[in-house]
């Protein structure tokens, strides 16, 4: 069976739920309302009055207080304890309304009439519901009663091994329904929903609207009219990323510039419909680039300019752009000296809320994490010995901008003579961190033998104070050295 991802959220608690609904009115009637899932089950009471109907749980952390309008598309989430409550129109429900989150996922299913069955004393016609081409292999499966003018029994099969989804209404009562249920108190006061504080903040946001030039990495939201130009290197290749920021269709241009010149046979004029599309435009190191130009004719983007190294380099790097609310997560060589550098660089304020860990581990096991402010212009850099971290991640927060640079460096093993390994010795000896660290940064392994018994991390066991021995484990030895 296909798989379903099962999204619901509600205040406190994740809710999976899927209900289907009606064009027809009429029913009254109150039932409760189970659902059980693989991991979990869960009760409500339903209650129901021509297009109108009202979900509802007021005890326990899976709270719910939900009512909704089927004609008008439209649902109102109560909060008792603060007396407010929210408007959503259609889709934007999906994530507090059930009944709504079940439309969404039935817009793009097939439905098909199987058959007649009696459930619970109602009489049902029975539907099966299947992805186009797909419909020898239902998703879901449901039961609905023409008298009730609702399914009251849903099955979702959610395939890989997950188990079966089942919703289905119980103790169903018909009779005529208090009108009061299923309308806001007038004592609740309307806050703005989630959809109209994110449109409310994108209209706020500062958007380029004229001309600008920067070096890559670079990035950037751009309206009507907004021009960016962007120094790349000849030898790279040069990656774009333009990314449709509204409804309504987005008219750009990008040209690639050699020498102040455009690359006519490279120039893309395009458009982009529909909020969240994008497309990445590729440029290759053999166009020898030393600028990029993006233009908006008409609309909103966001617009990213990076420079791709080549894989054959001895020193790996990676270049990144972070804008507002938008984190990267990065693997590392274990056998490279690792150097992160952060640049700020938003467009909607003077600084950048950053948050930073590196991992021991595959994002786990936390050897250090910063949350700081960095400055437009502002560089902060960290580096660490090969083996000491093998994974990082970096969030950029509310009105953020921050250009990333991740540099790898082999290291390059340095070998000592018999009189050189004696100076290391009384190095340790005498405490001399400068000369130590000196030693082990030109690419002395950490693990040699100094002498034919003990490693180097003995000697300063053995030899030097604390202050020599945290400046060795920065290094990573083996702990395990036998003689």
């Amino acid at each position: 069976m296909k798989t379903f991802h099962r999204i619901f959220l509600v205040p406190g608690i994740l809710i999976i739920f899927f209900c289907f609904s009606a064009a027809l009115l009429g029913a009254e009637f109150s039932a409760d309302l189970k659902i059980k899932q693989p991991d979990e089950d869960y009760e409500f009471k339903y209650y129901a009055e021509d297009s109108l109907y009202r979900v509802e749980k007021l005890t326990g952390e899976d709270r719910i207080l939900i009512i909704a309008d089927r004609e008008l598309d439209i649902t109102w989430a109560l909060n008792p304890e603060a007396k407010t409550y929210i408007e959503l129109k259609g889709i934007d429900a999906a994530f507090f309304n059930p009944v709504r989150a079940w439309e969404a996922i039935r817009e793009s299913l097939n439905e098909e009439k199987v058959g007649d069955e009696t459930i619970l004393g109602y009489l049902c016609e029975k539907y099966a519901y299947a992805y186009p081409g797909q419909e020898e292999e239902p998703s879901v499966e449901g039961w609905y009663s023409p008298k009730l003018n609702r399914f009251i029994r849903q099955i979702v099969y959610y395939g890989g091994g997950q188990g079966d989804g089942l919703l289905e209404m119980t103790n169903i009562i018909e009779a005529p329904q208090d009108d009061s249920l299923f309308k806001v108190p007038a004592d609740y006061q309307r806050e703005k929903s989630p959809a109209e504080k994110l449109e409310e903040k994108e209209a706020a946001r500062p958007v380029l609207t004229k001309r600008e030039e920067t070096i890559a990495p670079a990035g950037r939201y751009m309206g009507t009219g907004g021009a960016l130009r962007v120094k790349v290197e000849p030898d790279k290749s040069v990656r774009v990323i333009i990314r449709n920021q509204i409804k309504e269709k987005s008219v750009y241009k990008v040209t690639p510039l050699r020498d102040g010149q455009p690359v006519e046979a490279e120039v893309i004029e395009s458009s982009l419909s529909g909020k969240g599309q994008k497309t990445e435009p590729f440029f290759g190191r053999q166009f020898k680039l030393n600028e990029i130009l993006i233009e908006v004719e008409e609309g909103l983007i966001s617009a990213f300019v990076t420079k791709e190294y080549s894989s054959f380099d001895e020193v790996k790097r990676e270049e990144y752009f972070l804008l507002e609310e938008s984190g990267r997560g990065l693997f590392v060589y274990e056998e490279y000296k690792i150097v992160l550098t952060l640049t700020g660089d938003s467009q909607a304020a003077e600084d950048s809320p950053i948050k930073i860990k590196f991992y021991k581990g595959e994002y786990e096991d936390v050897l250090e994490e910063e949350d700081f402010k960095l400055t437009n212009g502002q560089v902060r850099k960290w580096e660490f010995n090969a083996g000491q971290i093998r994974t990082l991640n970096i969030t950029a927060g509310e009105s953020g901008g921050v250009k990333v640079l991740l540099e790898q460096f082999p290291v390059k093993v340095k070998e000592l003579s018999k009189e050189e390994k004696q100076q290391l010795v009384q190095d340790i000896i005498h405490n001399e961190l400068d000369k130590v660290k000196a030693l082990l940064d030109s690419g002395l392994d950490v693990n040699m033998n100094p002498s034919p018994t003990e490693s180097l991390l003995m000697a300063v066991c053995r030899y030097s104070n604390a202050e020599m021995l945290k400046l060795v484990l920065n290094y990573n030895p083996q702990i395990n050295f036998q003689d």
